[in-house]
């Protein structure tokens, strides 16, 4: 018979139940496997996607404004960031994009990408945590985004500095990588690419709400104490959980929905949750150096984009770990945000509509 484990929180301890190690393992295991899951349904998703999108033109007047439109509205329809930073390489490398377009692009996927947990946090409904954790994922991009993008307009910071590493990191890339065969542009018809959505979708919402079950069940044993009592540690193993998840499951949105799910049973605290979310952004650029890697031979312009990306996820990752009052401003915004979702549903959901679809999509189609 297992003794019970006791805790430096008095609410661990009131919810605290005798596990085996055994158990909690396979709890664990059990969890790790959801998310892959989760990330197989998605990256399945996201290479039928790959394959609607390049059969699109895309508009020859792109400029930057209309262009950060269209990275917002693209990656909130089709709910993939992965999909659409992909594509927008591939569009710089057949040279339809100019580079400077590309990147305003790149920063409106950032935002766009964030509407995938806040519409997932609805499957729990009266759930503040869930909120709280998919709006740190919204205010940490938006905050990055407000910080990058007058001194890219200024300065062209990220530009100079990709456009000055690329001849570098082009070299080592032609010799290393010859193709990209981790990426295969799914071509279907249209009823089994409808079917194949379908069916992602239906795995993905499943595993979300297996993941929260089974974290429930882990806040009454130990796996909450450790995370608790790890301190500044935990930032770091938080951090580097998120890059090392979205990089072996190819999409930030796995990670950040597992995030999303787990804290609404509070198996994670917003600290550790934020950190997580910085690790998924950082992550999730992988994909697009990977691509970059196959075509900067024939397309210098592809790896500067996808170095963009990845210098603004890592510059605006450590401003944020580096500046407390930063990191503490955001879990505040984030936790009063919640709040008045909770209170006003479908006026907050009007104000998602309109920011991710109605006005992007107006400015530009018009």
């Amino acid at each position: 018979m297992s003794v019970p484990q006791r805790y430096d929180s008095p609410r661990i301890n009131a919810h605290a139940t005798a596990w085996t190690r055994l158990s909690e393992l396979l709890h664990w295991l059990l969890i790790f496997g959801l998310i892959f899951a989760l990330g197989m349904s998605l990256s399945v998703l996201i290479d039928t996607l790959l394959g609607i999108i390049m059969d699109f033109d895309l508009p020859h007047n792109l400029n930057l404004l209309t262009a950060f439109a269209l990275g917002i509205f693209a990656t909130a329809v089709v709910q993939s960031s992965t999909a659409i930073s992909i594509a927008t390489i591939y569009f710089v490398s057949a040279g339809t994009v100019e580079t400077s377009v590309a990147v305003f692009i790149i920063f409106g996927i950032n935002l766009g990408t964030t509407l995938s947990p806040l519409l997932l946090s609805n499957i729990f409904p009266g759930n503040i945590a869930a909120k709280k954790a998919s709006l740190l994922h919204v205010l940490f991009n938006t905050c990055g985004l407000l910080i990058a993008i007058p001194l890219e307009l200024s300065f062209q910071p990220f530009s100079q500095l990709a456009q000055a590493l690329s001849p570098a990191i082009g070299s080592f890339s032609t010799h290393s990588f010859s193709a990209a065969p981790w990426l295969s542009v799914g071509k279907h018809s249209i009823m089994a690419s409808i079917a194949i959505i379908m069916g992602c979708s239906f795995l993905a919402v499943l595993c979300i709400r297996l993941i929260a079950t089974l974290s429930a069940r882990i806040v009454a044993g130990t796996g909450f104490g450790i995370l608790e009592r790890a301190g500044n540690l935990g930032t770091s193993i938080g951090l580097a959980a998120g890059a090392l998840v979205t990089i072996l499951v190819g999409t930030s949105s796995t990670t950040v929905t597992a995030v999303t799910a787990m804290a609404s049973r509070r198996c994670l605290s917003e600290r550790v949750s934020l950190a997580v979310i910085i690790g998924a952004n950082m992550g999730t650029t992988i994909s697009g150096i990977f691509v970059s890697f196959s075509l900067s031979h024939t397309s210098p312009a592809a790896l500067h984009v996808a170095l963009v990306h990845v210098l603004f996820n890592v510059v605006i990752a450590f401003l944020v770990l580096l500046i407390p009052q930063l990191r503490f401003g955001l879990m505040r915004l984030a936790d009063y945000c919640a709040h008045l979702m909770q209170r006003h549903f479908f006026l907050s959901n009007l104000v998602l509509f309109l920011v991710w679809f109605a006005i992007p999509a107006a400015l530009f189609l018009t």
